[in-house]
């Protein structure tokens, strides 16, 4: 992903571009996404003008749309992989995607304030998902 990622950005300044966003969706891709803008802007020429900005689309939402989200408190944007953020639109726009009795519901993992290099495996809950996606099943309200 960092090499793929490195190649878009060196294109897009070698075709002229000034200023770049990219919006992460999924919370494991940051570093990935920090990593490429780094190393392709040390490589492009320090005269290069192009800017990058990396932002994370949950930053932007309001206590009133999490509110409409979640049917409790949303218990960290670490704890969403897989879980009620990125299920409830792929349920609104493509249901027939979502195999609701697959769901797993195991609760929320127990995810450490630090990282550890090599991560212990027994972290992650066997199904890889970190927190329920059920609540996903109930209707949303328009915020």
């Amino acid at each position: 992903m960092v090499q793929f990622a490195c190649v878009v950005i060196w294109d897009l300044a070698r075709h002229g571009a000034q200023r770049l966003v990219l919006v992460v969706w999924h919370c494991e891709n940051q570093r990935f996404l920090t990593e490429a803008i780094d190393i392709a802007l040390r490589d492009l020429c320090p005269y290069n003008p192009l800017r990058v900005m990396r932002l994370e689309y949950w930053g932007f939402l309001t206590k009133q749309t999490l509110g409409s989200v979640f049917l409790n408190d949303c218990l960290g944007f670490a704890l969403e992989h897989a879980a009620v953020i990125e299920t409830s639109p792929r349920l609104h726009y493509h249901p027939e995607l979502v195999r609701l009795n697959l769901l797993p519901d195991d609760g929320a993992a127990d995810v450490s304030p630090y990282d550890i290099y090599l991560e212990n495996p027994a972290w992650v809950l066997p199904t890889g998902v970190l927190s329920s996606a059920r609540e996903s099943m109930r209707p949303k309200t328009q915020p």
